[in-house]
């Protein structure tokens, strides 16, 4: 028997044994029966059968599509098909591969599903079926598979099991609507002309195949695991019989092709975006007259700094490409664009030692004239008044001018209190920490003041605490 189960929705295929529809087979149910009728005695629908209390009709529904475009993108999407309280199956006539060909019999399964979260695997529907997936109470799809443990072929059926698969993907959101997709592909002889009679799928959820380590990388059980392609539960039969839908939910855009299903919005798009100094050519909302769309994006940051962040993704799915980082420019070449993408790339200083950017010391004068790196420069004492180049970066001072530096210039007393006064900058990159000890010997340091702001005329008079006894020693700190 061959049957794909979605439960609750559970989704299985299974050996007819009644009516049949030839594929390939397509239902919108926008025009095929009217609304609020059911389309288990519509013909216009296929071949549909139910159990007997089992509710199957059309609803005014508009789902949202998905990042991956819809299914039958051309049709328009205001009805859908609701189904409760049991179980409908629609049969297909397809033939089994040919056991002397190599060339396997590959059958897609392409929809838009609503589902209500099942807190039980469905043990009984699944029974014979070849395939089956359904959404658990947390938003996880489960898919009903096989297991080869020797990766060696066998005319023994493989032990099946149920196997949650995330695959980064998350969980789905309650009530939100997805693109379920199944790839099944039978197997006669392989590419060696060895005899191994075996069935393989894999599944799609909005546009992106699920791994696994049960899975392989390849349809067939000698590639290595950890791959996109389960084995089929049983494969004793080898095409496609039955669609068999269990529990409650909701469809629309029924697909069961021998074509393969394209993933991507009818108008592909890139809405590219930056931050920071650097410019990305093109920027803005990229489209394309058709799909998958295809561009080069030149990606260039300003002179000192460097692209720290780069990610293209398309319907949330990350595809990262991170060799573009600490590079100043970059040519992406990006093709087979099928959905709404978006590009993203962030700018940063380049960083000396001690994070000193590199913009600020070319700014302030300084090069690699006469020390050969920017670490070094960072490191260095240009005017000689103590503080070294990321010192004066900290402090927000001039490092090629000795008068401009961090320094407590005097100590008064108003009224009894003791008064400190320094020079500060407001280029600071952090406000100003001041701190009291009695010891400058082995004593601790303890905070007078925090979160000091500088002033503008370039010196800082603050009035601090001093000593229940004996003398006080003070100093001033950058507290970032």
């Amino acid at each position: 028997m061959k049957k794909i189960i979605i439960a609750a929705m559970a989704l299985a295929m299974a050996q007819a044994v009644y009516a049949q529809v030839d594929l390939p087979y397509t239902i919108s149910f926008e025009t095929n029966v009217p609304l609020g009728e059911t389309i288990l005695t519509n013909a216009n629908c296929g071949a549909w059968e139910g159990t007997p209390d089992v509710q199957a009709y059309v609803t005014n529904i508009t789902p949202p599509e998905p990042s991956c475009g819809y299914p039958l993108p051309s049709e328009s999407h205001s009805n859908v098909l609701a189904f409760a309280e049991g179980t409908i199956s629609n049969a297909f006539n397809t033939t089994a591969p040919d056991p002397e060909s190599t060339t396997p019999l590959e059958i897609w399964l392409d929809t838009l599903v609503l589902p209500i979260r099942q807190e039980e695997e469905p043990v009984g529907s699944v029974t014979n079926s070849q395939v089956a997936v359904y959404f658990d109470t947390n938003g996880y799809l489960n898919v009903f598979h096989g297991i080869i443990d020797n990766q060696e072929y066998s005319i023994l059926p493989p032990t099946s099991r149920w196997t949650k698969v995330e695959n980064g993907l998350g969980a789905l959101p309650t009530n939100e609507w997805a693109r379920v997709t199944i790839h099944m592909k039978h197997i006669t002889l392989n590419e060696m002309e060895e005899y191994v009679n075996q069935s393989f799928f894999r599944v799609f959820l909005n546009g992106v195949a699920f791994s696994n380590d049960y899975a392989f990388v390849d349809a067939d059980v000698k590639s290595a695991s950890g791959g996109v392609w389960f084995v089929c539960a049983k494969w004793d039969a080898q095409k496609l019989s039955t669609l068999t839908l269990t529990g409650s939910g909701k469809i629309d855009d029924l697909v069961v092709s021998t074509d393969a299903v394209s993933f991507g919005a009818a108008n592909p798009s890139v809405l590219v975006s930056y931050l920071g100094s650097g410019i990305v050519i093109p920027s803005g909302t990229v489209s394309f007259a058709s799909s998958p769309g295809h561009t080069n994006f030149n990606i260039a940051a300003s002179t000192y700094y460097k692209i720290a962040v780069y990610q293209g993704t398309v319907g949330g799915s990350s595809n990262a490409v991170v060799e573009a980082a600490d590079k100043e420019t970059h040519e992406l070449v990006w093709s087979n664009i099928t959905g709404q993408a978006t590009l993203f790339v962030q700018f940063a200083p380049i960083l000396a030692t001690n994070g000193t950017p590199v913009y600020w010391m070319a700014g302030k004068g300084l090069d690699t004239n006469t020390l050969p790196t920017w670490d070094e420069v960072a490191l260095w004492d240009e005017d000689g008044d103590g503080m070294l180049t990321w010192e004066e970066y900290v402090a927000g001072t001039h490092p090629d001018n000795s008068n401009s530096l961090l320094r407590i210039v005097g100590q008064t007393f108003s009224n009894g209190v003791p008064r400190l006064i320094w020079l500060s900058s407001t280029e600071a990159i952090a406000p100003y920490m001041v701190q009291m000890t009695t010891n400058l010997v082995g004593g601790s340091w303890s905070n007078v003041a925090v979160n000091v702001n500088a002033t503008a005329g370039g010196t800082n008079v603050l009035d601090v605490s001093a000593p229940a006894s004996g003398p006080g020693m003070y100093r001033v700190t950058i507290t970032n």
